[in-house]
């Protein structure tokens, strides 16, 4: 990944839908900023939010103030949103455009879906206000027969071939996936199950506390 010294770092966009209503949705963007030490330059942030059709539906711009220790903050508003589910896995597309000075040094385009998820005990989990339940299977990252090495291809084959059989959801297993899988059940839907580690004891992840003193900085 080749960046411009002033940029939006990798994982620096975090999206979330606070608050959903029939009549609109409230998006949150926080995205961090990395520069070099004593640029004193003056950062904007730029976004917007379009629909699946690629119309603009929301808009935002925000100048980096001293007290914002290097992150953008941004609340949006679509209106009458189209949510996402399994069956309706409507996408809307975050386009960040990060200027210095009035000169644009980096963009990054981030798909998202306007959802609420609750688990409530003894009745489970609701997704946008209605009970769901969690039809799928527990996935390994290999492809079978096609080997360890997994695929594009070969993951979209297969998954859309649980989709088609009635599933909704999966469970990978064990560890982090590429990212291409998770994309593809964001454009299909399909509910993850993302887990992040195997076993956390010697065999597997290294001696004594390891896995206390590395666990954070991995996930």
């Amino acid at each position: 990944i080749v960046s411009d010294e002033i940029r939006i770092p990798l994982w620096g966009i975090r999206l979330t839908t606070p608050e959903i209503r029939p009549d609109h949705a409230k998006v949150r963007l926080q995205g961090d900023v990395e520069s070099p030490a004593g640029t004193d330059s003056r950062l904007v942030l730029k976004t917007l939010l379009r629909d699946a059709g690629g119309r603009v539906v929301a808009k935002a711009e925000t100048t980096l103030a001293e007290y914002d220790a290097g992150t953008f903050c941004q609340d949006l508003v679509i209106d009458a949103p189209r949510l996402w589910s399994p069956d309706t896995p409507d996408l809307y597309e975050a386009e960040l455009r990060l200027y210095a000075d009035g000169e644009l040094r980096d963009t990054r385009s981030v798909p998202f879906g306007v959802r609420e998820l609750k688990i409530v005990p003894d009745r489970g989990m609701f997704l946008n206000g209605e009970p769901i339940k969690f039809r799928g299977v527990c996935l390994h990252h290999d492809l079978g027969a096609l080997g360890a090495a997994a695929f594009e291809d070969g993951f979209a084959r297969r998954l859309g071939r649980l989709k088609r059989m009635g599933c909704n959801a999966v469970r990978l297993s064990h560890n982090v996936y590429p990212k291409y899988v998770l994309e593809w059940c964001d454009r299909n839907g399909m509910l993850v199950y993302d887990e992040m580690y195997d076993k956390w004891s010697g065999q597997f992840y290294g001696e004594g506390e390891d896995f206390e003193r590395h666990w954070r900085r991995d996930m």
